[in-house]
């Protein structure tokens, strides 16, 4: 219950993201909004990637059937393009990029584990392209605190500097 509501906060809060913004700045097909999301549907992480698969189209199904979001007049619903990261470090960071640069999403979500978020870091932050994260734990796996194109809706993040 209590991931679940993290993450209808956090596909929330990439509504009102885009609501806030113009809708260029986001992949539109028709009358919808593409997400981006690497999650790991096999390997070590998998049982915590399905769940968070789940806790995404269950947010987004919410959102949908609320009418969606309303930017510049116009409603929108979103849809969510997955790749499975294999619970791989390496493979979550090319699963990034495929994202953004050959899918074309302006808006990604971010992966289960903090580890798989270290890796994709720099490919976000070389491209200047904002993502959303539910919680990262910095002080374990030492995440560059100065991206600011990673935002996380902090959930018992501890941040040493």
């Amino acid at each position: 219950m209590k991931i679940r509501n993290i993450l209808i906060t956090l596909v929330s809060a990439v509504a009102l993201l885009i609501s806030a913004s113009t809708i260029s700045f986001a992949k539109v097909v028709g009358d919808k909004i593409i997400l981006g999301a690497a999650v790991s549907l096999t390997g070590k992480y998998s049982s915590n990637g399905v769940h968070t698969q789940n806790g995404y189209n269950l947010a987004v199904e919410r959102i949908n059937s609320m009418g969606g979001v309303k930017v510049g007049g116009k409603t929108y619903k979103f849809d969510i393009i997955y790749y499975d990261d294999e619970s791989n470090s390496g493979r979550a960071a090319q699963l990034a990029e495929r994202l953004i640069q050959q899918d074309g999403v302006k808006f990604m979500l971010g992966p289960y584990s903090s580890r798989l978020t270290k890796a994709m870091a720099p490919v976000t932050e070389n491209m200047k392209f904002l993502w959303l994260k539910r919680t990262v734990h910095l002080d374990r796996y030492s995440l560059k605190v100065t991206n600011i194109y990673l935002q996380c809706l902090l959930q018992r993040t501890y941040i040493l500097m």
